[in-house]
């Protein structure tokens, strides 16, 4: 399990192992849901994409997930994540 501690230490190449997987993800905060308005902070699907510093050395700032059984893609910022489980 990856911890709001530990992610912040992630580089690009660490959450390579992610990508396409499928995980559960816990935000620190309600997320709303576009399609069906529900506001939730636990949420399973994948990761299909990263957002990077616009900074060398370009490390992960935010997460494109998309949420299981739904076309919803959240952005959360690596912040608001309080843990991830594979």
């Amino acid at each position: 399990m990856i911890n709001s501690q530990t992610i912040e230490n992630y580089r690009t190449s660490d959450f390579e192992e992610l990508m396409n997987s499928k995980i559960k993800i816990t935000l620190k905060k309600p997320f709303k849901i576009k399609s069906t308005e529900e506001e939730g902070n636990v949420f399973t699907g994948q990761i299909v994409s990263l957002g990077l510093s616009a900074n060398s050395p370009h490390l992960p700032v935010s997460i494109d997930f998309l949420i299981e059984n739904t076309d919803d893609k959240i952005s959360p910022n690596i912040f608001q994540i309080d843990s991830i489980e594979l």
